[in-house]
């Protein structure tokens, strides 16, 4: 197939299927898609989207079944970036196969000055069947299609019309009421000082009484004290230590003047300390 115009870079998508018993070509047809309308300004020339080419497959000689020059998807000529499709449908019923392709401007034939790689199917994946025609997903400035903008930054149709979705932007709104305000539109009445003192509740009931704490950590040991018994409030010369604890049996008689700061102990003789 010709190019639509000599600066139009086409590359070539091939691909063979077999029968798995026989390893015959299988017959069925082709369709090859461009999924959006493409222009091309050098040439002052347009692809519409749609199909772009369609055929039988080959049955004949070694293969391959399919081998057709289409679009690049990168062609610098060409003003928008597209997909192509291809779907494949066998003669005897088998599951048809759809790919939509990146046509790579680098695998142009070598006479155009590319690899002349082209682009195999068979190392292509196959579109997912659940995936919805891109037909119209890849058009631009149209439902469902893709956004284009002008210099202003604003989405416009294909036609370059700016497009205003529900009915366009409005102006700001008024400030909303503040919470006072609102207080006052239901009947408040006192200031708004009073207001904010309003906000603070009643003091609340006390709180359950906590579980008790845990033992305290053990003591160091105190010092020792000794124990000077004395029989009938007698009292035994003073030891060398600054104080001393008196146990007095049978008297209440305090201890002499220079005994201030000891402790005095009296109990009933007939009791055991």
């Amino acid at each position: 197939m010709a190019a639509p115009a000599p600066s139009w870079n086409l590359v070539r998508v091939f691909g063979t299927w077999r029968n798995l018993a026989d390893g015959a070509l299988k017959a069925g047809t082709y369709t090859i898609r461009v999924v959006t309308r493409v222009t091309n300004s050098t040439d002052d020339a347009i692809i519409p989207s749609g199909v772009f080419a369609t055929g039988a497959l080959s049955t004949s000689g070694g293969g391959p079944s399919l081998s057709v020059l289409t679009p690049c998807t990168d062609d610098p000529d060409n003003a928008q970036v597209a997909k192509v499709e291809v779907k494949v449908e066998f003669a005897d019923g088998s599951t048809p196969e759809r790919y939509v392709l990146d046509v790579p401007y680098a695998n142009r034939p070598t006479a155009d000055g590319g690899n002349d790689a082209g682009v195999n199917l068979r190392t292509a994946v196959l579109a997912d069947p659940t995936t919805p025609d891109p037909t119209g997903a890849w058009k631009v400035g149209v439902a469902n299609g893709l956004a284009r903008l002008n210099a202003a930054g604003q989405v416009v149709d294909a036609s370059g019309t700016p497009v205003t979705g529900g009915g366009g932007g409005g102006s700001p709104g008024a400030d909303g009421a503040s919470a006072y305000e609102i207080a006052q539109q239901n009947g408040f009445a006192g200031t708004q000082e009073q207001w904010l003192a309003s906000l603070k509740g009643e003091k609340g009931d006390p709180g359950a009484q906590g579980d008790p704490g845990g033992p305290g950590p053990k003591g160091d040991p105190g010092a020792a004290m000794g124990v000077l018994f004395a029989a009938g409030g007698v009292y035994p010369p003073r030891p060398s230590e600054a104080a001393q604890v008196w146990a007095v049996a049978d008297t209440a008689v305090r201890p002499p003047d220079d005994r201030a700061g000891d402790l005095l102990l009296v109990w009933d003789s007939s009791s055991s300390l």
